[in-house]
């Protein structure tokens, strides 16, 4: 089995309710795709170049024994 490497990953909202979307995410993220280490404070931003509602933002690092394109594939469908 590999050693588990670190992944930096950030994750945004604009939709419904977008707290409880970044928490189903974080969620999903640590059941499907590894060991969630640290989770950055939420912050707000407004979207640039284009007109939505505001974002809710955080960051986050995990380790993962996945492949980058797998951990990639992974990602996609957690945002799906």
């Amino acid at each position: 089995m590999s050693q588990p490497k670190k992944a930096y990953i950030s994750l945004g909202s604009n939709k419904g309710d977008k707290f409880k979307n970044l928490q189903n995410a974080i969620d999903c993220i640590h059941v499907q795709v590894g060991n969630i280490k640290i989770i950055s404070k939420v912050y707000k931003t407004p979207a640039l170049g284009f007109e939505s509602e505001a974002f809710f933002n955080t960051c986050l690092i995990l380790e993962t024994e996945l492949k980058p394109n797998k951990l990639l594939k992974k990602l996609l469908d957690i945002e799906t």
